[in-house]
């Protein structure tokens, strides 16, 4: 399934290849079989970002209308928004599925500059509190935009994961962004 802003060159570039394509608020376009030079990012003034959100299936329309209330007020470009079935995850300590799951998979684009860094910031907070509203999560290695608190209310068992973390590398040899953000 795949969004895309009315503008950005994913469309141009359909239309300049002479894919059909017709926007209508979100619709769903089939991509797959695209040569990756279509659709490549080749602006060196942006970036192109990726969310994830999993969200338990119960509440899927829930979060569906809640998009609809979050992303038409953003200047973000919004390329993509693939959603695939979750199981639930049972191996990992930092869980992000529970129960069974729909991923939302969000690809963004940003210019590379301050201002809309902090647009994106504020974006991941909303569309994380919104995941958290209805019993979701979000993908923890992507960017650090989701404050500490709301991190700490999604997943609670993370002050253990740290004090385990000490436990076995109690002289911090092992550390990333990830771990000295949330720590």
């Amino acid at each position: 399934m795949c969004f895309c802003s009315p503008g950005h060159r994913i469309i141009r570039k359909f239309q300049y290849h002479g894919a059909a394509y017709r926007h209508t608020g979100f619709v769903s376009h089939v991509t797959i079989g695209i040569h990756v030079s279509i659709v490549k990012n080749n602006d060196s003034t942006s970036t192109d970002i990726l969310h994830e959100y999993f969200i338990p299936r119960r509440n899927l329309s829930q979060y569906i209308e809640g998009l609809k209330q979050i992303l038409p007020n953003e200047k973000l470009d919004l390329l993509n928004i693939t959603i695939r079935n979750v199981y639930p995850d049972t191996d990992s300590f930092l869980r992000y599925a529970e129960e069974e799951m729909f991923a939302f998979v969000m690809l963004f684009n940003q210019k590379i500059d301050p201002g809309h860094e902090i647009e994106m910031k504020a974006l991941s907070n909303s569309l994380a509190r919104l995941a958290h509203s209805l019993d979701g999560t979000y993908y923890l290695p992507y960017r650090l935009h989701v404050e500490k608190t709301l991190f700490e209310k999604i997943y609670p068992q993370g002050n253990e994961f740290f004090k385990l973390k000490l436990k076995y590398d109690p002289e911090e040899i092992f550390q990333n962004r990830f771990y000295l953000y949330y720590r």
